[in-house]
């Protein structure tokens, strides 16, 4: 049953996406809902040409995520198949493979749930493959299989850069040496990939991301005030133009929330729930402090939502809902469209909120609980 209602899901996922693909090519609306797809199919037959990535080839994905976008290119090409129609079943598949995987840990149905809202836009991305690859980390840790959440997790790495992340849960539970290898091979994969000149090259932008909390906030502002919106194209997303101190000042709010997820580990949490709570509040710390936040994102805290407790569901799909008609409906130069933006940062702060003072709350009350039962 939980099958067949992840295969519905995609279905209907995909003909929302169709509908808007359709509505653009009849000029009636601009969207950015299926736009990625020819982006990853120039990075495939990019390689499949024979160019290096990274070397001397721009590329800003890892490479771990070069993956499908090789094979599908490969076999759409084989097959005689339009890239999309490829994308979006390997997507589809992925999805209901977290769907299954996430099963084995009790939440297959609340992943599903939780996932609708942005499905849409996650089949016409990277995100389902990258997820999978969390969920096997995640169910790794939860049925005590560590070694294997590890490889889950240096894979997932290696795929997007967030999941290393992950590795603070076997620490958490104890398992330090593991952990800390996890994040060393991890980290070296990083740097490894960071230090090529194409990588660098695909990642230069100036500015701030339109989609960040203080991209909306500035774009915002310059609509109200009658100033130029200053958005400009750069690294594949729509920028605001800024001074560099815009990515320091919108990093503030993810740094301090960081803050409070090293307040919670240090309150020496010990079971699973707890462990993946604090590793979820840093991965939506790193999106807010990062320069750029897609609303794709969003689909990363999928899991962890799943795996949390409900009080955080109101703002999570309030934010993924916003976060949608972003992008179904784009126009970042319009002052409806950066309000929406605001409306999803909005709810994310406020996640962050409500995600951290549970946890802190939690953890003062473990803490307390140890305290009376070793008093005499």
């Amino acid at each position: 049953m939980l099958f067949i209602r992840s295969v519905t899901a995609c279905a209907c996922a995909f003909l929302v996406a169709l509908i808007a693909a359709h509505l653009e090519l009849n000029d009636l609306m601009r969207t950015a809902l299926v736009a990625d797809v020819t982006a990853y199919e120039e990075i495939g037959s990019a390689i499949l040409d024979g160019n290096t990535p990274y070397v001397p080839l721009a590329i800003e994905h890892l490479p771990v995520a070069l993956v499908p976008m090789v094979a599908l290119v490969a076999i759409s090409s084989t097959v005689g198949v339009n890239l999309y129609s490829a994308w979006v079943l390997a997507m589809a598949a992925s999805f209901v493979g977290s769907v299954l995987l996430f099963d084995r840990i009790g939440r297959g149905k609340r992943f599903l749930l939780i996932a609708l809202p942005l499905l849409p836009l996650a089949l016409f991305r990277i995100e389902p493959w990258v997820v999978l690859l969390t969920v096997g980390g995640l169910v790794g840790y939860g049925t005590s299989r560590f070694v294997k959440g590890s490889i889950w997790t240096i894979l997932a790495t290696a795929a997007k850069g967030w999941p290393i992340a992950l590795a603070a849960i076997p620490w958490i539970l104890g398992r330090k040496t593991l952990a800390l290898g996890t994040a060393a091979v991890s980290a070296v994969v990083l740097l490894a990939v960071a230090a090529t000149p194409g990588f660098r090259e695909a990642r230069e932008f100036s500015g701030i991301h339109s989609e960040t909390v203080l991209g909306g906030i500035v774009l915002m502002w310059r609509y109200v005030s009658g100033a130029e919106p200053g958005v400009i194209g750069a690294a594949g997303a729509m920028y605001i133009e800024a001074g560099s101190w815009s990515v320091l000042v919108n990093a503030l709010p993810g740094i301090a929330i960081l803050a409070a997820c090293a307040l919670a580990m240090s309150r020496r949490p010990s079971d699973f729930e707890t462990a993946v709570s604090i590793t979820g509040l840093a991965v939506l710390a790193i999106m807010l402090a990062s320069p750029l936040l897609s609303t794709q994102f969003l689909f990363w805290l999928v899991p962890f939502i799943a795996l949390g407790r409900k009080q955080l569901d109101p703002p999570y799909l309030v934010a993924a809902v916003a976060g949608l008609v972003a992008v179904t409906v784009f126009y970042p130069a319009q002052p409806w469209w950066a309000f929406v933006v605001t409306v999803k940062n909005v709810a994310l702060i406020t996640l962050a909120w409500i995600w951290a003072k549970d946890l802190l709350g939690r953890g003062r009350q473990d803490h307390e609980h140890a305290l009376s039962a070793g008093s005499p």
